[in-house]
């Protein structure tokens, strides 16, 4: 791009890039600024919130108009905004500023309405939880939750090093952090169970981002490093050089096609982009996920058959013969696969 990128946002390959000097639509310009912007794409892809110059819009990602525009300008020249996430759903935004201010941001009758929200703790940052419908807050070493709706932190931990990034983990229930000393760690929902504990870097890890399929993180630091962590054999499968300095991530994921892909930045005016499709997958998930299609198709009642010869054919037998042999057949055909490609982070 024109202008250094300081992070992105994205429903699949509806990319936007915060920039220093405004806010871009994959090369395009879609909002000059003279102070950096920030951006967040609603869960739908329908609308983006961005913020630039003490502005908030919201835009049209479908026909590529501002819809609205805030009438009340946020005194962000000493105090910028560092982080934008929404709710969820795409009913609200939450707006953090550099000095852990907090802000509510609604679309309310054609106008943008801006709510400054009550916090007893600095936040420095912040990501939506969807099981609990509150968001993991972090700062300095202290990771909790806050309450949007009552105003109000709750139950969190302290650890041992300062956090740099987040991610929230919902399928998994877990709190992935970017660690100050270069390490990352995966804590339960809770906070009171520490699952994954690895030195990645010698720098802070600047972000963090969860596979959407299979057993691997990513993660990125101060100088530009991606990393790619196998929870399975406990590894760093790989290890980067890929920006100037600190690293974003991103992700798209195509369930229909199989698809995966890494949105980075980094510091620069580069956005790259990574296919993690050819990545060795979790096999014994691919083999469960093939058996249990066997099992459902095979359970189900054929047409005009009698109770009696569904009774003869669906027996706890027959079921564990046909599991058995679609478990073997599922895992020759892997091991084949395996022997035959070689798995890559292939850069788009």
């Amino acid at each position: 791009l024109e202008s250094k990128i300081n992070g992105a946002a994205n429903y699949s390959y509806q990319m936007f890039f915060s920039a220093e000097e405004g806010v871009y639509y994959h090369k395009n310009l879609v909002q000059d600024s003279k102070t950096p912007a920030n951006v967040q794409v609603s869960p739908l892809g329908t609308e983006t919130i961005y913020i630039a110059d003490g502005d908030v819009f919201i835009y049209d990602n479908y026909n590529f108009e501002v819809l609205l525009k805030d009438k009340i300008k946020l005194k962000l020249k000493e105090d910028p905004v560092v982080n934008i996430i929404n709710n969820g759903d795409g009913s609200s935004y939450f707006i953090l500023t550099k000095n852990g201010h907090l802000y509510k941001a609604n679309t309310v009758k054609k106008d943008v309405e801006i709510v400054k929200l009550i916090t007893t703790k600095h936040i420095s940052l912040m990501a939506w939880n969807s099981n609990k419908n509150l968001f993991v807050a972090a700062y300095k070493n202290e990771v909790f939750f806050y309450d949007p709706i009552k105003q109000e932190e709750t139950a969190g931990a302290v650890l041992d090093q300062n956090i740099h990034s987040l991610f929230v983990n919902s399928k998994d229930f877990e709190i992935v952090l970017g660690l100050e000393n270069g390490e990352l760690r995966v804590l339960n929902q809770s906070f009171n169970e520490t699952i994954v504990s690895k030195r990645l870097s010698a720098t802070p890890i600047t972000a963090v981002l969860v596979d959407p399929l299979d057993h691997y993180i990513y993660a990125g630091d101060t100088q530009g490093r991606l990393y790619t962590y196998d929870r399975l054999k406990k590894i760093i499968y790989l290890d980067r050089e890929i920006h100037d300095g600190a690293v974003t991530l991103n992700g798209i994921y195509q369930p229909s096609r199989g698809k995966k892909y890494l949105i980075t930045t980094g510091n620069d005016n580069y956005y790259k982009v990574f296919n993690t499709s050819r990545l060795e997958p979790n096999y014994l998930r691919i083999v469960n996920l093939e058996t249990t299609k066997i099992r459902e198709n095979f359970v189900k009642i054929r047409i005009n058959e009698s109770k009696e010869s569904y009774e003869n054919r669906v027996t706890t037998e027959n079921i564990r013969k046909i599991l058995e042999a679609t478990r073997s057949a599922v895992t020759d055909s892997l091991a084949k696969t395996k022997s035959e490609i070689k798995p890559e982070l292939s850069l788009n």
